[in-house]
């Protein structure tokens, strides 16, 4: 009777609204006042066109691929939290990820194949980081990135380091790589104090991940002293 009592006072004073019923469903509910001081309440079931809503959201926002967030929700997000970053004061650190060798594979295995593999790879890299904190992205193609609000340039490397070793985990397949098998390259980068916006960021972690490249691939690099320790770079490659 207490809810029926609080329904008959939203009733009398709110509008046209929407809620979820326990079930799941969504409804529409449509009010339209009497003459003689009454009103009608109107139910419908609108739990289709809720769905249909939610699935064009989700296609706006996420990657069809690997389910990620895609590049338009990364670039959007990057220049918010770099721009809360610098009235903060507070550490912010991105990550650029490339599959190594990835044209070779689809070559050698087939475009079906690499579709996979970079779902298998954009799990693990989603598991490595911090739920709830860090932004995981496709870049593009077979680039990925992420963003790490709140974290130093250290605890960006550290995370960089479980993907390097999560990724070879996968004990994926390439008989056209050196290693036989899929690896991936990372670069680094912290925001720094001079920073304009949100690109120079991206263009130092860029930097970084092109001295992975260089340096052989299979490894990470960081931008602010080059590369990383030769304690961190050693414990990379083990």
């Amino acid at each position: 009777m207490a809810w029926v009592e609080e329904e008959v006072h939203r009733s009398e004073t709110a509008t046209d609204s929407e809620l979820q019923l326990s079930d799941g469903r969504w409804v529409c509910k449509s009010i339209s006042m009497l003459e003689t001081g009454g009103w009608v309440t109107l139910y419908s079931d609108i739990s289709e066109q809720k769905a249909a809503a939610q699935l064009l959201e989700r296609l706006a926002t996420r990657d069809s691929l690997t389910d990620l967030a895609n590049r338009r929700v990364f670039d959007r997000t990057l220049e918010t939290v770099f721009d809360t970053a610098k009235k903060t004061a507070e550490n912010l650190s991105l990550m650029m990820i490339d599959v190594d060798h990835f044209k070779t594979f689809n070559d050698t295995y087939g475009h079906p194949a690499g579709d996979k593999a970079l779902q298998r790879i954009s799990a693990v890299l989603q598991a490595s980081c911090r739920a709830g904190l860090d932004l995981v992205a496709r870049y593009g193609g077979e680039e990925f990135a992420v963003i790490l609000p709140g974290a130093s340039l250290e605890e960006c490397s550290a995370i960089a380091e479980r993907m390097i070793v999560a990724v070879r985990d996968l004990h994926i397949p390439h008989a056209a790589s050196p290693s036989f098998e899929i690896r991936v390259s990372i670069g680094v980068a912290e925001m720094r104090d001079d920073m304009v916006n949100s690109r120079e960021l991206v263009e130092r972690c860029d930097q970084a991940l092109y001295e992975a490249k260089s340096a052989g691939r299979d490894t990470v690099r960081s931008w602010a002293g080059a590369q990383l320790s030769d304690r961190q770079s050693r414990r990379v490659s083990a």
